[in-house]
């Protein structure tokens, strides 16, 4: 004969159904929300980090173009629905992107990303701060904006065409970069003077530590088409000028290279048209077209070390 099976109940605890609850309320990485004027998204639940967006609102007038203007300042911590505290980490790709009604933008220390075209032609934005923990600005963050200055503390990855087209950039401080992307600075009309510092790993190919950034050849083109660039500092320790990296800097009229230096890449001077003299103490490769279109004044003294030259150097 088979036994019935007794009929049974489950029996929740107030405790069990409250912590479920707390749980079903938490933000998984991906959701957005609003706090104040500004959107975020969750990038790390577990350590609560969120990225600042563009808005998500349907409505244009709720576009930042609409409701931000003049100087903006990014919290460092922000409290959702859920009266949750989150900490600042990013400003997300295209967050800003063509909102020109900002002129200053103030970042909390906690930021590290700066994403792709997060202020991408924001042409009435003249100043923003890098933090010292700031570790990548993405492709063509700052193309085409209105930066005056820009004063980079930090070891930080700066990836191609960041600043490219900024035409009012006229100070730069770059003093711990390990990487300047291709055409990272190109074409910055008012910068006068740059001290390229030895961290920046020039010609080679450096890895940002974001997920799903591209690796970038470090300082080719980087100031390509500076037309006021005349003061170049270049660090002792820094083995290689990178290919194109001072290409059509027409007013550049001397070059001093440390010791360290033993590879000038090609192209590396080309089009540099005021350029009547270089030292290069200890250079062993001089690559095609390196100094090509050059104004040199009088004869150009290449030293012994010099042992491969490539094809049209100086033509």
């Amino acid at each position: 004969m088979m036994k019935q099976l007794s009929s049974f109940k489950i029996i929740y605890s107030k405790t069990w159904l409250v912590a479920v609850s707390l749980l079903l309320a938490l933000p998984m990485a991906g959701q957005n929300f609003q706090s104040g004027q500004l959107w975020y998204r969750v990038t790390d639940a577990t350590n609560k980090h969120v990225s600042v967006i563009a808005p998500q609102d349907t409505n244009p007038a709720n576009s930042y173009a609409q409701t931000l203007s003049g100087a903006i300042t990014i919290p460092q911590t922000v409290t959702n629905n859920n009266s949750q505290q989150w900490t600042v980490t990013e400003i997300d790709e295209k967050a800003f992107n063509g909102v020109s009604t900002i002129t200053a933008v103030t970042l909390p220390p906690s930021v590290m990303v700066i994403g792709n075209l997060a202020f991408y032609r924001t042409t009435n934005l003249a100043s923003i701060n890098f933090p010292a923990a700031l570790s990548y600005i993405g492709v063509s963050a700052f193309e085409e904006s209105g930066l005056t200055k820009a004063d980079i503390p930090g070891v930080t990855f700066i990836a191609t065409t960041a600043f490219q087209r900024c035409k009012n950039l006229a100070q730069l401080s770059i003093p711990q970069v390990n990487c300047l992307g291709v055409n990272s600075f190109a074409f910055c009309t008012s910068l006068t003077s740059v001290t390229v510092p030895a961290s920046a790993r020039l010609q080679e190919e450096v890895s940002p530590n974001v997920q799903n950034a591209p690796s970038e050849e470090s300082g080719v083109n980087a100031f390509f088409g500076g037309s006021e660039l005349k003061g170049v500092t270049i660090e002792d320790g820094i083995q290689n000028i990178a290919g194109g990296m001072f290409s059509e800097c027409r007013s550049i009229a001397k070059m001093e290279l440390p010791a360290s230096v033993n590879y000038i890449r090609k192209g590396a001077f080309s089009c540099c048209r005021s350029l009547e003299s270089i030292n290069m103490p200890r250079v062993t490769t001089i690559e095609l077209s390196a100094f090509s279109l050059c104004g040199f004044k009088g004869d150009l003294v290449i030293p012994s070390t010099v042992k491969t030259i490539g094809l049209c150097f100086f033509l």
